[in-house]
């Protein structure tokens, strides 16, 4: 994969991780119920699952593909609860492309997340 390619697969991963974090938040603020988020390893992916309920459950997931030079580090599942609720905590990953780890970092209830390289 040419660095182009490589530097556009990256970029497209965080924009994607972003606007899925932000459609949880809207289901939490809307009553819709709580978001599990983890790291699948089988397929390198980010699960975000939720369930809503209107006369049965339905479960619903929209999984992020993570490109192959991206690496997880460290991925503790996390649950954003109905009210809105995450608990703080740091994912970790590596990126080949730039040669840095880079830090997802969770922020308490609504604050969502930010990312920064070391």
């Amino acid at each position: 994969m040419k660095r182009t390619a490589q530097i556009n697969a990256e970029r497209h991963f965080w924009q994607e991780m972003k606007q899925n974090w932000q459609a949880s938040q809207s289901r939490a603020q809307c009553g819709i119920g709580a978001t599990s988020i983890d790291y699948q390893p089988t397929d390198n992916s980010i699960l975000f699952k939720w369930s809503e309920y209107r006369r049965v459950k339905k479960t619903y997931h929209e999984r992020i593909k993570i490109p192959s030079t991206i690496k997880v580090i460290s991925f503790k599942k996390l649950v954003m609860m109905p009210n809105g609720y995450v608990q703080a905590g740091t994912q970790k990953f590596y990126s080949s492309t730039y040669h840095k780890q880079y830090k997802m970092k969770v922020q308490f209830a609504w604050g969502g997340f930010y990312v920064a390289d070391n």
